[in-house]
């Protein structure tokens, strides 16, 4: 069995979370953890969002996965007691970097 040599990065859990219930009036939902995906999160920037892809929003981290991650841009992650949300989405050959803005969710 060959190693991926980007095994020893992917040191980082993230929950999927899906939003249910929300009643947009009261603005009262239930967040639920759908499930867990692992890989490596690293700090990053609009600026270089731009720089690297063309594409200016706002965010604060990236995170690389495998490409089998149910994740989307709209989709809310929690990393270490953290909300985030998925802004940008790219899939490489080695797997999925997604653009991730930080977010205010009760929970």
């Amino acid at each position: 069995m060959m190693l991926n040599p980007f095994d020893i990065f992917n040191n980082t859990t993230a929950v999927i979370i899906e939003i249910n219930d929300y009643d947009d009036y009261k603005g009262i939902y239930t967040l639920t953890e759908k499930e867990t995906v692992t890989g490596d999160l690293q700090p990053y920037s609009g600026s270089l969002l731009e720089r690297d892809y063309g594409f200016n929003t706002e965010c604060q981290k990236r995170f690389f996965c495998p490409c089998d991650a149910d994740i989307s841009v709209g989709t809310y992650l929690k990393i270490n007691n953290q909300y985030y949300i998925a802004v940008y989405k790219a899939e490489w050959e080695m797997g999925l970097v997604i653009m991730l803005k930080e977010a205010e969710l009760d929970g």
